[in-house]
């Protein structure tokens, strides 16, 4: 029986940073009080969603025209799914999954997007870095657990997300 958990205080304040949330979805119309959670959990959808950002520079190719190369403090939001929780009630660790999505963006960081692998061979745009992202994580999640979206923002209301369509062959 899995029962849900409350964050533990000192590990919320060492995540200066960090966003990390738990959305908890019915998968029913019936609201249960807490007392009948235990009974429910198998009918939940675990989202947790991990929040970072890098600085690097890119110059897209539109229609055939190269735009001057410009720079970007770009945000990325990823939110990976599960529908069962691990013996110590949690989908994934917020840690790990931080530390996951660094190892990945950390190599764009205060670089140019069109000369850093795979952006060398296609356009660095936000829709291919946020498909790109996904793809990484996907094999270090464990069992059960799958990418839902990933989303990128080059600047303040412009954002581009990749929905991960789930084929039932991810981890």
């Amino acid at each position: 029986m899995v029962r849900p958990t409350i964050p533990r205080a000192p590990e919320t304040l060492s995540m200066s940073g960090a966003s990390g949330v738990c959305v908890i979805c019915i998968s029913d119309d019936q609201a249960i009080g807490m007392t009948g959670i235990s009974a429910y959990t198998e009918q939940f959808m675990y989202l947790n969603q991990i929040e970072r950002s890098f600085s690097a520079a890119h110059a897209l190719d539109i229609g055939g025209v190269r735009e001057t190369i410009h720079g970007h403090n770009w945000s990325v939001k990823v939110i990976v799914a599960g529908t069962s929780l691990d013996a110590d009630g949690l989908l994934v660790d917020f840690h790990a999954l931080e530390r996951t999505i660094d190892g990945i963006i950390g190599r764009f960081h205060n670089q140019n997007l069109n000369t850093t692998t795979p952006f060398d061979q296609i356009n660095p745009s936000a829709e291919l870095v946020a498909q790109y992202i996904a793809v990484q994580i996907i094999p270090t999640l464990p069992m059960g657990v799958r990418v839902q979206s990933v989303s990128v923002g080059e600047a303040p209301g412009c954002t581009a997300t990749y929905i991960n369509p789930f084929t039932g062959t991810e981890r």
